[in-house]
């Protein structure tokens, strides 16, 4: 499970790599080029699913056979694995990944917060980390 936590996380802050460059263009040239705007709204998406997949995976690391995760992320939150407002944050974007809302967002929308999910994604794995710096029988490689 470690390996996988590890590959996971990597996935991770590759994608959130992605977003810092998206956010390095100019306002104007983000709005007119399709392809950084698509490829923004991809890797967000793909942010997102990375995370819920991780989610899963402590949860059930922790006995949790939940696949729901609204209530996985109420887990990690009640235990202390999540800061304190991540959860918030997180429940804010979950939608989006249902009904693929960024396609049908304003480009200028999309452009201006793009700096929240590049920070989501840098508490999270900050978060995943330090729990897995903790317990130490995920370190040890022991069954799940």
């Amino acid at each position: 499970m470690l390996n996988e936590l590890s590959g996971k996380l990597d996935t991770l802050e590759y994608y959130t790599e992605v977003l810092y460059v998206a956010r390095s263009y100019q306002k104007e040239d983000f709005v007119g080029e399709p392809l950084i705007f698509g490829g923004t709204e991809r890797y967000i998406l793909l942010g997102i699913k990375e995370i819920k997949d991780i989610c899963r995976l402590v949860g059930r690391y922790n006995g949790l056979m939940e696949n729901d995760i609204a209530n996985i992320l109420d887990y990690l939150d009640d235990n202390k694995i999540l800061k304190a407002n991540l959860k918030i944050r997180f429940e804010k974007y979950l939608p989006i990944i249902k009904v693929d809302y960024l396609k049908y967002m304003d480009k200028e929308e999309l452009y201006e917060i793009i700096n929240e999910f590049i920070d989501c994604f840098i508490d999270f794995k900050g978060c995943i980390e330090e729990y897995l710096q903790k317990n130490k029988r995920l370190k040890t490689g022991a069954a799940v």
